[in-house]
Formats: structure tokens, sequence, C-alpha cells
């Protein structure tokens, strides 16, 4: 097959000549370069050599990290209980849950086994994220344990996985992701013994392999939607037919490569710059495909327009915003933790730290104002150093540092709000049902929002959890009732109509958006309640207050009649509740200046309700929540996922009862 595939100019031997030959395509470093790039590494990032190779020899003893479990053994064991090197990793198997899927279904037939297993893992696995850590300790000290590691197991996989049958054939993007950091290995370990010729002919025929099962699977959705797994599909074939101009089939790759990824460009990021699945995880994700596409066509001369250069840019300005003042982001919408590759800190990189990438962004646009916020978090300058060379962290490292002011900002194409005062930060979903109305990582969170008081995040989106492991955890995370919205006669904003589907019931219609002055404005309303038996409109007003401050939640129903309504607040985990009557002393002549930031925006009377009040202390910030002429709170058990996978008990505030339609009633939230 490998033969066969080759240009007429090349035969075997020339073909692996000429792919360890320096006159190669250009990879985001030279791997003659790389020991300079290891020395740079170890001389700006005192930890990173000790850390690295720590990493590195738990993945050479088979110990990965898997989608919430940060140390899982794939090492068989004897019967006396000690660990041997496995001979086979278990890549058909789900080993969180002990399931196995047949490595002989066709890739077309292989199931998804809803409540008994997370076809996740195995496809996690089988991205082989792991393998740059390898590769990196190679290059550090030449160690050809390292190396072997990584030949030993791309030779297993392949031995394991023919091309068509088995799970791991199943998804095109994960096939995508995975030759992407095969691609990786290569070029950290290029010159290890263990890379014989016969080895490297048959990582190169299961490449081609790759990129021929991509290229026939490109995943779309009805009516040719696109989404991240067909950006991934594009990526894979852009950086295999730039990488592997031998094929026959790479000029063709490299054509469709480059047209797909700036058409996902173009259909899936909005005119703002955001992501259009609704994500914010997602959009970290996307973005990182879209930089690096961009970063290895031009390192190989092949020039993107300037339409998806600014598009780039607006994205890694949404990132610049939406990062809370403790430097993590929001867990808006889904979130699996989905990377492309994974260039530092392997076993503790933080999902929600989405700053090393807009480091990347620092260096490509030469943004003081990114390198100053992202400069200094974990892993910025290694995922620097590797995607742009020595020049680019140089540059990251020899800036003076400008913050800028970071302000409010609206993202109006995507329904996205901002409001930022100080250390007071907050992000709110004016959106509907995103992915051209597929819904697939949507959430049920309209006019929802996490709020950080003082630099400490204190409401927060609950995040994901699960996905097709646990049907009902998975809707119950992106449910209406586990965000901070309302939720009207016990009814989701938008029907669940599948796992990974949403009914477009609610359409959106902002009213104000006015930051500035003594206070931040965003007035919105919501279709997604019409469809009752008695139809009602969801109007929210929500007010930052600057000066002292104030964070104001007033909802309305528009329509006939009177409704049930639950109103939550979901507060982050590791926190205190405390009586709230002392936390109100102090407090109540505020009350009144606070109402007042949305005076004119609702005629009714507000009435503080102290006796249903709730005071929450989280890391030293205290606040109050005071309910406003609902005199019905309750705290009830809730959860926090910080990590797909992961789950952790947080409290949340829900605030019921039964109103008319008209009266104005919501919360307060004070800081002591």
């Amino acid at each position: 097959m490998l033969r066969r595939a080759l240009a007429p100019e090349h035969d075997l031997d020339s073909f692996v000549a000429s792919f360890r030959s320096a006159e190669r395509p250009r990879f985001f470093f030279d791997p003659r370069d790389a020991g300079a790039v290891v020395r740079q590494l170890e001389g700006s990032v005192p930890t990173w050599r000790e850390r690295t190779l720590a990493d590195a020899d738990l993945v050479a003893r088979r110990v990965v990290r898997l989608l919430g479990v940060d140390r899982v053994d794939l090492a068989p064991r004897t019967t006396s209980g000690e660990s041997t090197r496995a001979a086979s990793l278990p890549w058909h198997e789900d080993v969180l849950r002990g399931y196995r899927w047949d490595p002989t279904t066709f890739y077309r037939q292989v199931p998804i086994p809803e409540g008994r297993a997370d076809i996740k893992v195995p496809w996690e696995l089988s991205r082989c994220q792991h393998f740059p850590t390898l590769g990196m300790a190679y290059r550090a000290t030449g160690d050809a344990r390292y190396s072997g590691e990584v030949v030993a197991q791309i030779d297993d996989w392949i031995r394991s996985n023919p091309p068509g049958y088995g799970v791991n054939w199943a998804c095109a993007m994960d096939v995508a992701i995975r030759a992407v950091n095969w691609l990786w290995a290569y070029h950290l370990v290029a010159d290890a013994d263990q890379l014989s010729d016969e080895v490297l002919a048959r990582l190169l025929a299961s490449l081609l392999a790759h990129g021929r099962h991509i290229s026939r699977n490109i995943e779309r959705y009805r009516g040719g939607i696109t989404t991240n797994h067909t950006l991934a599909d594009y990526v894979g074939l852009l950086y295999l037919g730039l990488l592997m101009p031998e094929f026959r089939d790479a000029a063709g790759w490299a054509e469709a490569g480059i047209a797909g990824v700036c058409e996902c460009m173009e259909s899936q990021v909005a005119a703002d710059g955001v992501d259009f699945e609704n994500s914010i995880a997602y959009h970290r994700l996307v973005l990182e495909m879209l930089a690096g596409s961009y970063l290895l066509a031009r390192r190989n001369g092949r020039a993107f327009p300037v339409a998806y250069r600014d598009a780039l840019h607006r994205m890694f300005e949404f990132v610049y915003h939406y990062t809370r003042p403790d430097g993590l982001a929001p867990l808006i919408g889904d979130s699996d933790d989905g990377r492309l590759q994974i260039l530092s800190r392997y076993f503790d990189w933080e999902p929600r730290d989405h700053r090393y990438l807009l480091a990347v962004g620092a260096v490509i646009f030469e943004r003081d104002d990114f390198a100053s916020l992202a400069r200094d978090a974990p892993g910025s300058i290694e995922e620097v150093a590797w995607l742009l060379g020595r020049e680019g962290s140089r540059w990251l490292l020899d800036r003076p540092g400008d913050p800028g002011t970071r302000g409010s900002r609206d993202f109006p194409d995507s329904g996205r709000y901002v409001m930022r005062h100080g250390g007071h930060h907050a992000v709110i979903c004016a959106d509907e049902v995103g992915t051209a109305g597929l819904g697939n990582h949507k959430h049920n969170d309209i006019l929802g929002y996490e709020l950080s008081v003082s630099g400490v995040a204190m409401v927060v989106d609950p995040g994901s959890f699960v996905y097709t492991s646990d049907p009902t955890l998975r809707d119950e995370f992106r449910s209406t009732r586990a965000h901070s919205t309302l939720m009207v006669d016990g009814e989701e904003q938008n029907e669940m109509t599948g796992s990974f589907d949403l009914r477009s019931d609610a359409q959106v219609r902002l009213n104000v958006w006015s930051p500035g002055g003594n206070a931040d404005v965003l007035d919105a309303e919501h279709t997604g309640y019409e469809r009752l038996s008695q139809p009602v409109t969801h109007r929210r007003t929500i007010a930052l207050g600057r000066e002292s401050f104030a964070w104001v939640v007033i909802d309305t129903l528009l329509g006939r009649g009177e409704h049930s309504i639950e109103s939550f607040v979901h507060l982050a985990p590791e926190g205190e509740l405390r009586s709230a009557a002392p936390a109100l002393e102090g407090l109540r002549e505020r009350i009144g200046p606070a109402l007042a930031l949305v005076d004119g925006l609702h005629e009714q009377t507000l009435e503080a309700k102290d006796e249903a009040a709730v005071a929450y202390a989280r890391s030293g910030v205290s606040i109050v929540v005071v309910p406003l002429n609902l005199s019905s709170a309750k705290v009830i058990d809730g959860w926090y996922a910080p990590r797909y996978g992961q789950r952790v008990p947080a409290p949340v505030i829900r605030l019921f009862g039964r109103v008319p339609c008209g009266a104005g009633f919501g919360y307060l939230v004070l800081s002591r």
C-alpha cells in the first residue's frame, strides 16, 4: 500500500530517506533546533526539566491522565500486586468502567453504549496526547527509554487497530488528532536509534491510512452543518498534506485541509470572534486548532486570507475578556477538556486555564496586554517555545508587560456580555441555541452568568461532568435549574431532544446594553416559555454597581396569569454559608442605592426580604444574597464539575414562589 501511494519520483527507500532529510517541509520547530528550545526552557522555566522528566517517567510506566482521573495505571499487575510493563495497552477499553469494545467491529458499526461506558475514554487514550511529553523528555536527556516508549506504543497501536476496524476509527476527529500527535512525536524523537527505517515505514503507512480515512469521513451534520469535529478533520488533512508531500494524496489533502479550515473559520466563528457552539471550553479547542493550522501553513509558505487572521485575532480578544480575575475561564456550555496537543504539564494542566493560548496570541499579534495577562501562567512559555520557536518565547519573556485596561465588553453577535470593574467580573449569557440550531454544546443557561467579586469566583456555572456514560446526569448538568437563571412552571428554556440536541425554543432580544457610569446594565428577554399553556416571556435586568459593588438581578414575566418560578444562584464550592442577620448589619443603607442602578427600567416597587437573605464567604470574600419581592429561599445541594469526569458538592440558593405577570422580583448581591 505504501509503495503504491508514493509520488512517481519516490520508491520506498528514497521516501524514508527523504523523510529523514533536513530539506523537509517545516514543522513548528526544526528538529535540529530542539536542543536549543530545551535549553531555553531549562533557563527560563526553573521547574521545566524536573517536571517534564517526572511526567515522562510516569508515562513510560504506562500511567496516563484520562478524563478526570489524574493517574490511570495501564500496566498489568502480577499476582502479588506489582505492576509490570504491559505488552499492549487497552486501546479498546473504557478502563474507568470495565467495558471493552470488539476490535473486529467495522468502524461504522461501533456502538455507543449509553449509560454503561464512556466511548471518550478509548478515544482519549488513542489521541496519544501523552506522546509529546515523552518526546520532550527524550530531547532533554537523550535517554532511549523515552523514545523507545514512543516507538513501542505506536507499534502497539498499529498492531491493535487495523485500519477501519474498532472503536478508534469510529470518530474521524480522533483519527485526526492522533495523526497530529504522532507528527509531534516523530519530530521530537526523529533521531532516536529505535526509529529504524522499518519502524518509520510502518509509521508512515499508518499515517497514510489515517489521512485516507479522514478524507473519506469528513464529519458534517444535518444541512451541511460543521462543528469542531469537522474542523479537526480538516486540521488533520492540513497537517498530513503539508508535512508528507511524498504521498500522491498529499496535495489534495493539503488543499482540502486549508479550504476546510478556512470554511470552518467563516461558518463557525461569529463576527465578534466567538465560536458558534456556545461553549467557552470549545472556543478554546477551536482556537487551538485554528491557530495551529495558521502557524503551520505560514511556516510552509501557505498564506491564509487576511479575513482569517483578523478573525483569529478577535477569537483571542474573547479569551482576553472572558478570563476571570483568578486566571480561569468560566465553564459556560459543554466542556470535555479537549485539546489538539498538550505541550506542557501533561499531568497537571488546568483545563479551566486558557492563558497559555492567550500567550500564543500575544506573540502572533504582538499584544503586550495579552502577554502581561498570560506570560506567568503555567505552561505559557513552554507552549509558545514549541509552537513559535525560541524567537517567540524570547519575545514573550522580554516584554515589559503592559496590562492595559480591561473594561466591560459586549460580543453582540454571539450574545455574550462581559462586565468588569476592578476585581469584579461577570460573563452573562444572552445567546440562542448555537451550532446553526443544532445545540450540541449549548446549555439552558440563557440570562445566566458567572460572577467574581473582588477577584474571587462566587457564582459559577456548574460545568458538564459527563456525556454518554450517564444520560441522566448529562441532561441534569445542561438543564435550566443547573444554571443561575429562571425556570418557569418547571419547564426547560429549550426542550432537550437528545444528548447533543436542543430545540430552538428561546429567541433572545436585547433591550439595553449600557456599560459605564455608575453601573453596567444589561436588559434582555427570551421566548423559551412562550410555548407554555399560558405563554410568558422572561425578561431579566442585570446591573453591576461600579462605585460600591452591587449585583442586581431583576426578573419579570411578560404575559398573562400567575406562574411558579424558581430562580437559582449557583455558588462556588469550598465556601462557607453563614447567618445572614449579622452580615446584613451595615449593608441595609446600600440596598436603596443599589436598586437605583436599574431605576427607570422597572416601575414596580422592589422590597428587600431580609429574613430570606443568605450570606456566603469564600477565600476571604463575603457576600450577601438578598431576595427582592420573594420571601421563599432555600439553600439546596448542587454540584460543580471543574473537569470532565469530576464533580464536587456546591451550594445553590433556590428562590421560589408564585408570581403574577408584570411583577418584578429577583435578588441583590452585596459584598461586606
